[in-house]
């Protein structure tokens, strides 16, 4: 009647694709994507994060990466509100968005918030980003300032 995906995995053999989580899935199908016959020169991926472990998100970025350095023609533009895939990347390639007091989208790189510098000697770029958010991007003050002295 029909083809069924059929898993072996550390928790279990021949387990039916509606038995292993949502995660698994999507990994899967964004796998299938980047690693098919009629590679696309852009891929997009919204909320890359849904369904996975932090470890896993971490894990996907990475092999992620892998493919880009076999086809560097590849662009993959994700999405994301977990620091976990942000720690994955430099403040120069995180692009954060918001909306103005107009309704207009802005956008700056995390490495222009006034504070990156400093902040990134001691923080990672996702705990950076988590503390500080967006709405420096709009113009207003950031959240938090480091300390032009250490603390005694």
């Amino acid at each position: 009647m029909g083809q069924e995906l059929i898993f072996d995995m550390m928790s279990g053999n021949d387990l039916p694709a509606s038995s292993v989580s949502e995660g698994t899935l999507v990994v899967l199908a964004v796998l299938t994507l980047v690693y098919g016959s009629d590679q696309a020169d852009l891929i997009m991926l919204d909320d890359v994060e849904l369904g996975l472990h932090p470890q896993a998100q971490r894990d996907l970025i990475r092999q992620l990466r892998r493919v880009q350095e076999k086809n560097p023609k590849l662009q993959i533009i994700v999405s994301t509100h977990s620091p976990y895939v942000i720690d994955e990347f430099i403040p120069e390639g995180v692009w954060l968005f918001s909306t103005d007091s107009e309704g207009c989208a802005v956008s700056k790189r995390l490495s222009e918030h006034p504070d990156a510098r400093r902040a990134l000697e001691v923080l990672t770029t996702g705990e950076f980003w988590s503390a500080e958010g967006e709405s420096w991007v709009r113009g207003e003050e950031p959240t938090a300032r480091v300390a032009e002295e250490p603390v005694k």
